[in-house]
């Protein structure tokens, strides 16, 4: 009923239905894997993508291939099977009964010059559906940004910081998750503006960086599993957000 002008009453607001998982698969902001897929896997429960991971760590089309230097013998199929099969090993080792189960798959970013697998952290997020039943979500792990860096002179070439530190000259370094480390030492090259550094992994996550001059830079991860930067004092131009 509408109100007359003496009824002070305001009109009831219109009801807005709940936007459901269906409705996320229908725009396309969720990628519904196979159910027959999802069963290869023993996925029990149906499966999505975010579209954010799906063009991440599975999208792979003749535009990326196009952009990359080299072949890469990248397809979407290889790497749906390499996510989903990750998913289920990280799954199937899940001691702790967690909904938010992280893992790692090691794929070729589609864009950039990048032709070797890099590291990505993807989370399996075990929900309910629109009717109540066990369902999963696919998506990127969410990390707090501090702010970003970039190669002294190529503003292009960025990641995100997780935080920063703050030398005795006021001076500030990256402090990255594994993830972005891996895709700041595959441009490496560019970023030193040399040639033969060598990378090498250690014991307990700690990543040897080899020099030409002989040097060679150990980064731990910190007790956030985070690296820190500053020990190889790179040409990087820090902004820090303002929150």
């Amino acid at each position: 009923m509408m109100p007359t002008p003496d009824d002070p009453r305001p009109p009831h607001p219109p009801v807005v239905p709940p936007y459901t998982r269906a409705d996320a698969i229908t725009d396309g902001l969720l990628i519904e894997v196979p159910d027959k897929l999802a069963r290869t896997f023993r996925f029990s429960y149906p499966v999505a993508i975010t579209q954010t991971a799906w063009h991440d760590a599975v999208a792979w089309d003749t535009r990326a291939e196009a952009g990359k230097p080299r072949p890469t013998r990248q397809s979407e199929t290889g790497r749906i099977t390499e996510v989903l099969w990750a998913a289920r090993q990280a799954a199937a080792g899940n001691p702790t009964g967690t909904h938010d189960i992280p893992f790692v798959v090691h794929r070729i970013p589609p864009h950039g010059p990048v032709t070797r697998a890099l590291r990505a952290t993807l989370v399996l997020h075990l929900h309910r559906g629109d009717h109540g039943e066990t369902v999963a979500t696919i998506g990127p792990r969410h990390v707090q940004h501090a702010g970003r860096f970039h190669l002294a002179g190529d503003p292009a070439t960025g990641w995100f910081a997780a935080a920063f530190d703050t030398d005795n000259t006021g001076r500030s370094h990256p402090v990255v998750t594994a993830d972005t480390l891996d895709a700041v030492l595959a441009q490496a090259t560019d970023i030193t503006s040399t040639s033969g550094i060598d990378v090498t992994p250690g014991t307990d996550g700690d990543v040897h960086v080899h020099e030409p001059s002989g040097i060679t830079h150990t980064l731990r991860p910190d007790p956030l599993g985070r690296y820190h930067l500053r020990p190889l004092d790179w040409p990087l131009v820090c902004r820090t957000f303002e929150f």
